[in-house]
């Protein structure tokens, strides 16, 4: 059977809440949980200096688990500690929330020792992820 594909780059919220919902929809039978305690929400902590942002964490809670989608700090303000607050703040935030893990992943091998120094236990690297960079997988219990 033929089935016509189409791109659509710019995909209506509603389509978008229609796939994302039928997803959520299988996996609550699969989980056997209701809809609601499967759905992924995501959750932000900034840093604003005279109402200019300066720094943030985007952490997405799904279950048990916080992935740490986005951790980013002003290059004028690294090394200050706002990093590491703004991660405790997330995952402080996360247990709140139920979750006994957080997950996070970087490109970057500078990063890796500040989240081993934040607690976090490396998994392990994809190689060669992007443009000759490894991605490089981390967990942490909270």
């Amino acid at each position: 059977m033929n089935f016509p594909i189409t791109f659509e780059p710019n995909l209506s919220k509603e389509d978008e809440e229609t796939i994302f919902g039928g997803l959520l929809a299988h996996a609550s039978i699969e989980f056997g949980l209701p809809v609601a305690n499967v759905r992924s929400k995501i959750y932000g902590f900034v840093v604003r200096i005279e109402g200019k942002l300066h720094a943030g964490i985007i952490v997405n809670i799904f279950l048990q688990a916080a992935l740490i989608e986005t951790l980013w700090v002003d290059s004028t303000l690294r090394r200050k500690g706002i990093g590491s607050a703004l991660l405790k703040a997330a995952e402080r935030f996360a247990k709140t929330k139920g979750c006994n893990t957080a997950y996070l992943n970087t490109l970057s091998s500078d990063n890796i020792p500040f989240y081993k120094n934040a607690g976090y236990i490396f998994e392990f690297a994809r190689p060669e992820y992007v443009d000759g960079f490894s991605l490089h997988y981390f967990r942490k219990a909270l």
